[in-house]
């Protein structure tokens, strides 16, 4: 993957956005806050991460005699070749560097521009023609894995595709540098995973956000407890290590690795 990783601890609001692959709750969304959020951190040499495509064909493809996928295609949406779905932009699963494995509960594609992300996220995506987005929510797989302080995290991505790498990375560093980073969120329509997309409490809890430019691709990730807690140690803990790993996951990728 191209581009850099760029994250930060931030408290936000969310929208009163439902979601499934099939279905979406309606109602008032939540009001978008306009200040600037109450605890900020900027980010950290060390936080930062760059991710390239493998250069290595046996990392690509387990036969030497397959076809190389052109991963050059993905730069452009003349060439790229990934279909604009769920199957193909996003995992079924992921798992952090803490072992926590993510499952993904509902997904779809929506507008890219939603009225409860700030004012200067939107003015950024719109500066930049954003028009959609695939979006998927994500908990910690309760077969598998438990966070134990606080319960269960939602992990909410967005995909949101440019005509090229060049604007995509633009777009990235431009929403790296807005003042208010409060992005929308995405949840299941039932369950645990719905409370933050249904409460005001959303508007204090402790949340961490992730971005990447991944080809002509942004990918975002944000991470709340199910609970909303407040907590910014757990953050730093744990909504870190989920955001940091969703948004390597996620992304074109998906698709050419199914090619494999």
């Amino acid at each position: 993957m191209l581009g850099t990783a760029i994250t930060a601890v931030v408290y936000s609001t969310g929208g009163k956005s439902g979601q499934t692959p099939v279905a979406f709750q309606t109602g008032t969304p939540i009001p978008t806050q306009t200040g600037v959020p109450l605890i900020s951190a900027s980010p950290d040499p060390g936080d930062q991460e760059s991710s390239q495509p493998s250069t290595d064909p046996s990392d690509e493809f387990d036969s030497p005699t397959a076809d190389a996928f052109d991963w050059s295609s993905l730069n452009n949406s003349d060439t790229d070749p990934t279909p604009f779905t769920q199957d193909s932009l996003l995992p079924q699963t992921f798992t952090d560097s803490q072992n926590i494995t993510y499952t993904l509960e509902a997904a779809g594609e929506k507008k890219c521009v939603q009225s409860t992300m700030s004012q200067s996220v939107q003015k950024v995506l719109n500066q930049y023609s954003c028009k959609e987005a695939m979006t998927g929510s994500y908990l910690v797989d309760s077969s598998v894995d438990k966070v134990t302080t606080n319960n269960n995290i939602l992990v909410s991505i967005q995909i949101w595709p440019f005509p090229d790498a060049a604007t995509a990375d633009k777009a990235e560093k431009a929403l790296a540098k807005v003042s208010s980073k409060q992005f929308s969120i995405w949840c299941p329509t039932s369950g645990p995973g719905a409370a933050p997309c249904n409460s005001q409490n959303y508007y204090n809890a402790a949340t961490w956000w992730s971005l990447q430019s991944d080809y002509r691709y942004v990918v975002e990730a944000t991470a709340v407890y199910t609970n909303m807690t407040q907590d910014t140690s757990v953050a730093y803990k744990w909504e870190k290590t989920a955001t940091s790993e969703a948004v390597k996951e996620a992304g074109p990728q998906v698709y050419a690795d199914d090619l494999d």
